[in-house]
């Protein structure tokens, strides 16, 4: 498994073989959905495996049976010390990129970041600082082979714009068409549109259908850049 999917809770996995991935710790739901939502557009070729928690890290981390290519983490974590999130990633990891993104904006915080070699950036950065930090960071060779969406044959989804599958996992997430405009920042009226697109292509007559068919064939998602 090497594909784009949605990002998925670290509890839900059961293996992490043979799969290219990068973890995400991040306990609160509506950053985590906004830098998951993010990483998983920029990079379509990666897998994303979001943690709420260390412990939720930590199962991963011992769960797979390779490193993840990078890790974004929260130092504020409801079960850990910002020194003890970056010990542990270390003695777990030592040669893996990790990104500290926190909202500790002090010299403390950088100079502990330092001493474990983490990358440190404020939560306050904008999205394009985010991506253009990341593509600095990993490098554009790397970069550019997780940019790269593989494609899946006979794949429910194949050929959803990522703007779609968006949508499609909101639904999902049963918000009304308000909530999904207000959410993703687009018209209701887009909204609508889109819906109206995704029943056809997916061959369904109801938002309960849509979501069952997202909610079963999530992993493994295959997208279309937008």
């Amino acid at each position: 498994m090497g594909f784009g999917v949605d990002v998925v809770s670290a509890m839900s996995i059961t293996k992490l073989l043979d799969m290219e991935y990068a973890l995400l710790i991040e306990d609160h739901p509506l950053m985590a959905d906004a830098i998951g939502s993010s990483l998983w557009r920029w990079l379509p070729g990666l897998q994303i495996v979001r943690a709420y928690s260390w412990d939720e890290a930590s199962a991963v981390l011992q769960t797979s049976s390779t490193p993840p290519a990078f890790v974004v983490t929260d130092l504020q974590l409801p079960d850990s010390t910002p020194e003890r999130t970056l010990q542990s990633l270390r003695q777990w990891q030592p040669d893996v990129p990790v990104l500290a993104l926190t909202m500790l904006d002090d010299m403390p915080t950088q100079r502990l970041c330092t001493a474990y070699k983490v990358l440190y950036l404020c939560k306050t950065a904008a999205a394009d600082q985010l991506k253009q930090t990341l593509q600095n960071w990993l490098g554009q060779d790397r970069w550019a082979h997780w940019c790269i969406q593989p494609m899946l044959s006979n794949h429910p989804m194949q050929g959803l714009t990522a703007r779609q599958i968006d949508i499609l996992r909101e639904l999902a997430n049963g918000r009304s068409n308000r909530e999904i405009a207000d959410f993703l920042h687009i018209s209701e009226d887009t909204v609508r549109t889109h819906i109206k697109t995704l029943f056809s292509r997916l061959k369904v007559k109801n938002r309960t259908q849509a979501s069952k068919i997202y909610l079963q064939c999530k992993d493994g998602l295959p997208l279309t850049q937008v």
